[in-house]
């Protein structure tokens, strides 16, 4: 099920968040990462328009939204490959007209993706 964010699944989204970017930017030192989890909790995550996806009543992916752009998409290590991700990218793009995406590359170059919805 996919449901509005709640402060009380702050917890579980940094973890998700933390571990899924360790693994996904391995060319990042995960220092650098660890570093950055007070700014999600103080800062991009209460900017945001975050949703998060549930199985069982456990949090295991969430995406946040900022103006049109999709600002984050996480999904648990543990359940990536199953389609919560794409469970995710569905849910945001019925919420926007159009949705774009920042993605950063092994290079440290940024592409930006537009999603349309369909």
């Amino acid at each position: 099920m996919i449901r509005e964010y709640d402060k009380c699944d702050i917890e579980c989204v940094l973890e998700i968040w933390l571990n899924a970017s360790v693994k996904a930017h391995h060319f990042v030192p995960s220092s650098f990462w660890l570093s950055q989890v007070n700014n999600m909790r103080k800062l991009y995550l209460p900017a945001s328009e975050v949703y998060v996806l549930e199985i069982d009543s456990s949090v295991v992916g969430f995406y946040a939204l900022y103006e049109d752009k999709l600002a984050a998409i996480f999904v648990s290590p543990e359940k990536q490959g199953i389609g919560i991700g794409k469970q995710l990218i569905s849910h945001a793009k019925s919420k926007r007209r159009s949705l774009t995406l920042n993605v950063y590359k092994k290079s440290g170059e940024l592409s930006i993706l537009p999603f349309t919805r369909f």
